[in-house]
């Protein structure tokens, strides 16, 4: 998301600029709930978080009674899910907008570990085997619901402003 010196700029080369459901595509899979972080590709694997909801009605309709807030990785070369581990549940799981998932800030993966951010829900630390190794809940009110993903500082997750 930011890129290796933070400016969002890369270095890589002769990169797909196009794409349709056969073009450019190694492979597609489905993805369980809905979230809107972006993918991380690190070590292998393509991390991206997600809320599965229970008791959603109709397409577009959250009147739910929970939700799981989950990390999940992908084999980068298959598509083959790796890890989906719940990191969060949540007991009643309406959101602030409809246009927006308990999943949207973008995980960070560093070496070893993986930080997940899922808003005033909670923020968490995992290995990249899934295992949590820590978690904590930063209460705070939020208008249009989760957007901001965290940035590290000196190995410790921030959120950005």
């Amino acid at each position: 998301m930011h890129s290796p010196t933070g400016q969002g700029h890369s270095t890589e080369t002769g990169l797909p600029i196009e794409w349709s459901e056969s073009r450019n595509v190694l492979w597609k899979t489905p993805v369980p709930g809905r979230g809107w972080s972006s993918p991380v590709v690190a070590d292998g694997r393509v991390w991206l978080t997600t809320a599965i909801y229970r008791g959603a009605g109709a397409p577009g309709v959250y009147d739910v009674k929970g939700a799981s807030l989950r990390a999940l990785a992908y084999d980068v070369e298959s598509g083959r899910e790796l890890v989906n581990v719940e990191v969060f549940h949540l007991r009643s799981a309406d959101l602030t907008n409809a246009k927006n998932s308990h999943a949207s800030p973008t995980p960070i993966v560093e070496g070893d570990r993986v930080y997940v951010h899922f808003g005033a829900q909670g923020t968490a630390a995992l290995t990249t085997s899934g295992d949590i190794l820590w978690k904590t809940r930063l209460p705070y009110e939020s208008q249009h619901g989760n957007g901001g993903s965290p940035a590290l500082y000196r190995r410790s997750p921030h959120r950005e402003l």
